[in-house]
């Protein structure tokens, strides 16, 4: 399924595309227009990342936990270790499952 895809592409750990992001974070700091085209692939994802069998809710709350925990990580700032960022990622692979 597309949803859990994305939470293992997502949460799969590659430091170098911390570096990236933290540049491009940079980048649109200085130039908040280079977002517009982001924006549109964003809402073009999602809806795609939304399966009627899941549930818009908790298809939502998957998403948006799985890009908060990307962003606190490329903000050097998720309280998570190792384990418990694991678990948390499992947690979410558990509720991609679920029938409603």
């Amino acid at each position: 399924r597309e949803i859990k895809a994305y939470i293992l592409s997502t949460l799969g750990r590659d430091r170098k595309m911390d570096r990236i992001g933290a540049s491009l974070l940079a980048a649109i700091a200085h130039n908040p227009k280079l977002l517009d085209p982001a924006r549109e692939d964003y809402r073009r994802r999602l809806n795609k990342l939304i399966p009627a069998e899941l549930g818009f809710e908790r298809a939502a709350v998957i998403v948006l936990a799985v890009d908060g925990l990307r962003l606190l990580e490329l903000l050097s700032l998720s309280p998570f270790n190792e384990n418990q960022r694991k678990k948390v990622m499992e947690e979410l692979l558990k509720l991609a499952d679920e029938e409603i």
